[in-house]
């Protein structure tokens, strides 16, 4: 018998049964919609809609705060003075 695979299966039953009281326990707060966030790379050469780089979904107010707290300032991203924009569309 492989003790090493049940082991591991008990370490990932345990860790599901921990994330999901810790879900149960801080539950999310939904938005209406689903939103994501993009990038605008500065590259006067490409076409404004192949510029825009997909950063992340967004679901939930709490998903929504973590992104936004981590984001660079656009303008610390720019290169050769060229500007550039963090987008917040709806999906859908």
């Amino acid at each position: 018998m492989d003790t090493t695979s049940n082991s591991a299966d008990q370490d990932q039953k345990a860790n599901n049964e921990r994330a999901s009281v810790i879900e149960k326990s801080n539950p999310k707060s939904p938005l209406e919609f689903s939103w994501t966030f993009w990038y605008l790379k500065p590259d006067k050469r490409i076409i404004w809609e192949k510029s825009l780089i997909k950063l992340i979904d967004i679901g939930f107010v709490e998903d929504f705060w973590a992104t936004y707290n981590h984001l660079a300032l656009p303008s610390r991203l720019a290169t050769a003075k060229i500007n550039s924009d963090y987008y917040f569309f709806r999906t859908g």
